[in-house]
């Protein structure tokens, strides 16, 4: 294996632990999960204190099912760096992927006395936080990161998220609106840009910024629901159903996308294509609520139709 020098949370390591490390990475990023164990445990070997490979060894035995390993390798980030909030936040993870929602407010507890002025970390702490009804996560998490100095377009953007998962839509618009002055703004600042504005009702802004983080490439079902959401509350219906009809076609399993197109459907006196969409919201997602109650409506509108000649043929205009 080839040595290379490698920096791990600021600080720089033992070049043969480094190097084991990244190409542990790199193995669990293709999803070799097994070859990347072995990678983290030769980093280990000979840095037994890196922190980030525990981390990501944890990851990996998570991946491959191996929970009880799992757990002792976050367990031991921790012991190793109490200071460190990525230590708290991995254990926290875990807790949560295994249904322990008490553990994981208790190690989120502990990430949350020595949060490090790293946006990354933050918003994995105020999102982990609200999973498990931690309601002051995200204000800790806001208070943290307003005492630091911003610089690049993702900075920005997640400060914008943290606004945005504390209901401060105001603040997320103009954090994101910073994002999106760099010329390298990722999509993403214009999605959650795009969402803070219909947030505060300005859906035709709204509808050009998530037009605009869609012609730069995001591939995101929310992009696409609340894309074709803000354009019929503009009276875009067409344009509303052209864009759902792609989130059924891009994610078949989207209740959302379905239940939204029967929606617009209906909207627009196509009722037996608004029938066809609500079933299959419920076949996806049999609990959905909203669509079982419009299935239920829709199929009743339709009988009282049916009983009238005079609109029967109203039953079957499909959309184009």
């Amino acid at each position: 294996m080839t040595v290379v020098a490698c920096k791990v949370a600021g600080a720089q390591v033992n070049q043969e632990a480094g190097g084991w490390h990244n190409v542990g990475i790199a193995h669990a990023q293709a999803g070799r999960h097994q070859d990347a164990v072995s990678a983290f445990q030769r980093s280990l070997q000979v840095d037994p204190a890196l922190v980030e490979s525990w981390m990501a060894l944890g990851r990996s035995y998570l991946h491959m099912g191996d929970s009880e390993q799992a757990l002792k390798s976050f367990r031991r980030a921790t012991e190793i760096a109490p200071h460190r909030a990525e230590a708290w936040l991995t254990l926290a993870e875990y807790n949560l992927h295994v249904g322990l929602a008490d553990s994981a407010r208790e190690a989120l507890e502990k990430a949350g006395e020595v949060l490090p002025a790293d946006m990354v970390v933050l918003v994995s702490y105020a999102k982990a936080g609200q999973k498990v009804g931690m309601t002051n996560a995200v204000d800790r998490a806001i208070a943290r990161a307003e005492g630091m100095r911003l610089v690049t377009a993702t900075e920005w953007m997640q400060m914008g998220i943290l606004y945005l998962d504390g209901g401060n839509n105001e603040r997320a618009v103009l954090a994101l609106e910073n994002a999106t002055l760099s010329k390298i703004a990722p999509a993403e600042a214009w999605f959650y840009l795009g969402i803070a504005r219909s947030r505060l009702g300005n859906n035709a802004a709204a509808a050009r910024d998530l037009a605009r983080a869609s012609s730069m490439g995001m591939d995101s079902p929310d992009l696409l629901v609340n894309l074709g959401l803000v354009l019929s509350r503009i009276d875009r219906l067409d344009d509303a159903i052209v864009v759902m009809k792609e989130a059924t076609r891009r994610y078949p399993k989207l209740s959302e996308a379905w239940y939204n197109l029967g929606v617009f459907s209906e909207r627009h006196g196509w009722l037996d294509e608004a029938i066809r969409c609500y079933e299959k919201a419920v076949e996806v997602r049999p609990d959905f609520r909203e669509a079982l109650d419009a299935l239920e409506n829709a199929r009743a509108g339709k009988k009282r139709i049916e009983s009238d000649p005079a609109l029967r043929h109203s039953l079957h205009q499909v959309f184009p």
